[in-house]
């Protein structure tokens, strides 16, 4: 379905990883440090072959609901817990907080006139699909709830938060990372070893320089401590 030959590379594959947590580069070198370009293009050719059979089979579902005569009635949310390296800084799978793994799809078709397609740059978090069912169904969320309704994203009107949190724990929970990510600013706090990251998004879409050491940005990593431990006191329940 895809020609390896035309899959590009990507300009992450080989990047230095030496700046962050001494993880990162072993998990590299189990990842590919054997692996050969062309191996890579096919493996992403068989992974964009997968996406279209998923594009398929979702389309199967829409024909459906039109069929039933209740599409226009029905509401639509398309998206996915997390993304995938698939080859990104030499990684695979998840495991971190690189914006290929947290930027994921959000397609919402409201129920009833389906409106013109728009865009929105605001930052929010999957839990924010919760509450914008229940705004949909025109059921109050709870009071505990800390998500927002994106109704207002998809109707055109101002949203978009401040920070969003994501969070990553291994399997054997002895690697927990917690990463609060601003229009620019991304932050990462790992446990054990309270290692940190720090990546200014604007100057460095890529992520591929860590600048949670720099003494230029001290005050900047100062400031996103201050906020993840806010973030966490409002959205983490005590116990």
């Amino acid at each position: 379905m895809y020609d390896p030959a035309k899959i590009e590379i990507p300009a992450t594959f080989k990047l230095d990883m030496s700046d962050r947590p001494a993880f990162y580069m072993e998990r590299q070198k189990i990842a590919s440090g054997g692996l050969s370009p062309e191996l890579l293009k096919r493996m992403k050719a068989y992974y964009l072959g997968l996406c279209t059979m998923i594009d398929d089979l979702s389309g199967r579902i829409f024909d459906n609901l039109k069929e039933l005569g209740i599409w226009d009635e029905t509401l639509v949310i398309f998206t996915t817990d997390h993304g995938e390296l698939m080859g990104d800084y030499g990684l695979f799978n998840k495991n971190c907080f690189f914006e290929p793994v947290i930027n994921v799809p959000l397609l919402i078709k409201p129920a009833g006139e389906t409106p013109n397609c728009r865009k929105t740059a605001g930052l929010c978090e999957l839990m924010d699909i919760a509450p914008t069912i229940l705004d949909y169904a025109g059921i109050e969320k709870p009071a505990g709830m800390p998500a927002e309704s994106l109704r207002p994203a998809v109707e055109g009107r101002s949203f978009g938060k401040e920070l969003i949190l994501s969070e990553y724990m291994e399997g054997d929970r002895k690697r927990r990372g917690k990463c609060i990510r601003t229009e620019r600013y991304k932050y990462i706090f790992w446990l054990p070893g309270k290692e940190e990251e720090l990546y200014d998004l604007n100057k460095d879409p890529e992520e591929r320089k860590n600048l949670s050491r720099s003494g230029e940005y001290s005050g900047i990593v100062s400031e996103m401590r201050v906020k993840m431990q806010a973030k966490l006191s409002s959205s983490e329940r005590r116990v």
